[in-house]
């Protein structure tokens, strides 16, 4: 009379809804496990790779042409230099002359301090390194770039970062050079200050 022991009738809908889309949802699942082990495989190497190689190089060690004075030098006031001042002279470098690889360092001697200029194109980056009390010129050269410490500087077999100065190798000796102050500058302006002043052309000139 209450009907306990009748079946009540069930919608054909939802009797069978599960049924109906587990295989679908089976299919997604697969096409995202594949796609996510896809992911995982491309990013194995990266994860046990090794850091990217130092770049090395050994650029023979290059020291500066004769200077010109100011009054002889054929150069037009707005080329770019590198100004320096060392021993009560002043030197300016024209970067156009260090730009190329095997012109970015070049030994010198200013007022007689040895000076080293070095000159990163990659980066931009110029810095000026001096030996007070040596007599003989610094013996610089280009040693190759890395990522960390952009381009490297090598004094025999050891190497150091141009712009900072630290070796490279752990267990090396200190750079055994000291950084001066270095003027990114135009010739027209570095002359105007310091009338006196000759200047390093560069490259093979």
């Amino acid at each position: 009379m209450f009907g306990s022991d009748v079946e009540q009738p069930v919608e054909p809908n939802s009797r069978n809804r599960w049924t109906r889309w587990a295989p679908i949802a089976g299919v997604g699942g697969l096409v995202m496990l594949s796609f996510v082990a896809v992911l995982v495989a491309a990013r194995i190497p990266t994860l046990w790779s090794d850091p990217p190689a130092v770049d090395l190089v050994d650029v023979p060690v290059r020291y500066a042409v004769p200077a010109d004075d100011a009054g002889s030098a054929r150069v037009v006031s707005t080329s770019r230099v590198l100004g320096v001042r060392a021993g009560g002279r002043y030197r300016a470098y024209m970067i156009s002359g260090l730009t190329e690889m095997r012109y970015h360092v070049v030994n010198d001697v200013v007022g007689g301090v040895p000076v080293a200029v070095t000159y990163c194109d990659r980066e931009n980056c110029a810095r000026v390194y001096a030996a007070p009390g040596q007599v003989a010129p610094t013996n610089l050269a280009v040693g190759g770039y890395q990522d960390s410490d952009g381009m490297l500087l090598r004094i025999g077999r050891y190497r150091y970062s141009q712009k900072s100065g630290l070796p490279i190798g752990a267990g090396d000796p200190p750079f055994p050079y000291a950084a001066i102050v270095v003027e990114d500058t135009t010739w027209g302006e570095w002359r105007k200050a310091h009338p006196d002043s000759d200047i390093v052309v560069g490259g093979d000139v």
